[in-house]
């Protein structure tokens, strides 16, 4: 069978951040976006705020990037439009990275009936800074 035929569409994947400054994060990331396979992944940078200093290198690489505000901080702009993007767009996968994007991104993306959500704990406390008990 033919790989090309398996899937008529390839599979949104959303990569929540809050922003896409240098760091660790946010360099595997861009990595894991960069190195998908086209054919069956369509990976989109989805940033919750300010802060771009790897853009150039994921508009080079072809990887979508979505900026919901354009604030220093996450706040009632950036929730709002990523809660209409989840219920206007279709989203096979959304990867929740960093603490912020992990907490709302569970909240929405359940709301809006995101099929597949995975949320990222890092850290030795993360699950409690994280209100994991609740999520």
């Amino acid at each position: 069978m033919n790989e090309d035929k398996i899937l008529t569409k390839p599979s949104k994947i959303v990569m929540l951040l809050e922003d896409l400054e240098f760091g660790g994060t946010q360099r595997q990331t861009l990595e894991l976006a960069l190195n998908l396979d086209k054919r069956i992944f369509a990976p989109e940078l989805w940033l919750m705020r300010a802060g771009e200093d790897l853009a150039p290198v994921s508009e080079r690489g072809g990887v979508q990037i979505v900026r919901l505000s354009n604030k220093r901080r996450v706040g009632p702009r950036s929730l709002a439009d990523l809660w209409r993007r989840l219920k206007s767009s279709r989203v096979d996968l959304l990867l929740l990275l960093t603490v912020i994007p992990n907490i709302w991104g569970r909240i929405l993306g359940n709301l809006a009936g995101v099929p597949v959500i995975l949320a990222t704990c890092r850290g030795g406390w993360s699950p409690f800074r994280q209100h994991e008990r609740w999520l």
